[in-house]
């Protein structure tokens, strides 16, 4: 089994019995790397996020500790030359047949891969690539799910990932969706093996934050955003969508997806007829 690491912070150790029970169950060994608070980061990790010149920060400080734990992970991995890493956060839910479906994904995954998302929704049009054991699929997204609960990250990506040009400004879950920002080649693995959990487990992270990120005014939006201030909708995410799909790919997951959006929004016009 490839070098596997969980995050979790000191004091919830219902969280770390939870998925050291699963990780026990399912055999894989895995190293617990220490979570870190968000208003008490190192000065190496702080030096990654736009606030370490001493504004006031641009993520909420759960969203800061989780995205430098990462950080952490990542320059591990780098430092041990570790060629890739299964990473866990603690509240992660892991099919019964992960041990398998990873070794069968590294096996297909194409040769250079950075990243290979292993949870999140499923709710936008993909590009299958290679069927996977358990009827799974590793797949180019259409749209990357917002989600790192579990991961693929090959020492390269890590070392991409680490990129100290780059400040940190939205979260986590919404730079691994943004490959084109940091040359990441990105990839995932449909139906997802693992799951969040937000049923038994309460969220460190949701007790600290609520509502979503924005860019603050003061601060110069990044060269990679538009004025959206969406990093997800930029010229750049459509250039890299429609190379990494392919011309024909790219044009039936823009008519699925279309076609996903107007289902959306057709469901209240629904409930409304089925009530009536």
């Amino acid at each position: 089994m490839l070098p596997t690491f969980y995050i979790n912070l000191d004091h919830d150790v219902d969280r770390r019995a939870a998925i050291e029970a699963q990780l026990q169950r399912v055999g894989i060994e895995a190293r617990r790397y220490p979570a870190v608070l968000g208003n008490a980061l190192p000065p190496d990790l702080a030096a990654h996020f736009a606030h370490g010149d001493g504004r006031p920060p641009l993520m909420k400080s759960g969203e800061i500790g989780c995205y430098a734990s990462h950080l952490g992970i990542w320059r591990e991995i780098v430092a041990s030359g570790f060629s890739a890493a299964l990473v866990l956060e603690d509240d992660a839910m892991l099919a019964p047949d992960i041990r398998e479906l990873v070794d069968d994904v590294l096996a297909r995954a194409p040769s250079g891969w950075d990243f290979i998302h292993m949870c999140g929704k499923d709710d936008r049009a993909v590009r299958p690539l290679a069927p996977l054991v358990g009827g799974r699929q590793l797949v180019r997204y259409s749209r990357i799910p917002n989600a790192t609960a579990g991961y693929l990250i090959s020492g390269i990506g890590a070392a991409k990932m680490l990129n100290p040009r780059i400040l940190r400004v939205w979260p986590i879950d919404w730079d691994t969706r943004t490959p084109w920002v940091f040359g990441m080649d990105t990839y995932g693995v449909t139906p997802a093996p693992i799951e969040q959990d937000t049923t038994t487990l309460d969220s460190t992270i949701r007790k600290v934050s609520s509502g979503r990120t924005r860019l603050r005014s003061g601060f110069p939006r990044p060269t990679a955003y538009t004025w959206t201030n969406n990093p997800i909708r930029t010229p750049a995410s459509f250039a890299f969508n429609f190379k990494t799909l392919g011309p024909l790919w790219w044009l039936r997951c823009f008519a699925s997806n279309c076609g996903i959006k107007l289902a959306h929004l057709l469901r209240p016009v629904r409930r409304r007829q089925r009530a009536g």
